[in-house]
């Protein structure tokens, strides 16, 4: 049965071949559909799932199942684009849950210059930065200033520098 709050849903035994381009028959046993990353905490604590290993799932462009998986996956459905300096150059914080190639149109429509090699890429914005994702001589973590993230161990939010999320090619300290 599901469990309802304002920020996050969280189900048990939910299929995940819808949730990844290859459509791979498998189940999480828990996904929880996080809208504001501030539940976090209540969501982690929760009896069901704490102790569990966890998975972050974008759009799963990048993601196959070979079988189920026995933690608990974490989908970010928070959208928003906020400019916060409109100088050269710009300063924009996204939510992770925003899809990657409608923000590299966005970032286009308005003049943001710089993220065109990195159109048509699938996934989320809050993959890229673990993926470091890349195209035609750019990557990523050449336009990322910060990025915030949950730390595990700490039970807190954390904003890294662009130098301490470690980018290497498609690789980033999240990825370890």
């Amino acid at each position: 049965m599901p469990t309802p709050s304002s920020t996050y849903s969280l189900k048990p035994g939910v299929s995940l071949a819808e949730r990844t381009t290859f459509r791979v028959p498998a189940r999480a046993a828990w996904l929880a559909e996080v809208e504001a990353a501030a539940a976090l905490p209540e969501l982690l604590a929760r009896p069901e799932v704490a102790g569990l290993k966890l998975l972050a799932l974008g759009a799963g462009s990048n993601t196959l199942f070979s079988r189920d998986y026995d933690g608990l996956v974490l989908h970010f459905a928070n959208s928003g684009i906020e400019v916060l300096e409109d100088g050269e150059p710009a300063r924009i914080r996204v939510a992770a849950g925003e899809d990657w190639d409608g923000f590299v149109r966005w970032s286009l429509q308005r003049g943001y210059a710089g993220l065109e090699n990195l159109i048509f890429i699938p996934g989320s914005v809050g993959a890229a930065p673990i993926q470091n994702i890349g195209a035609y001589g750019a990557e990523v973590a050449e336009f990322v200033a910060e990025v915030e993230a949950w730390d595990r161990e700490a039970r807190g939010s954390v904003r890294l520098t662009n130098r301490a999320c470690e980018f290497g090619y498609r690789n980033s300290v999240f990825k370890r």
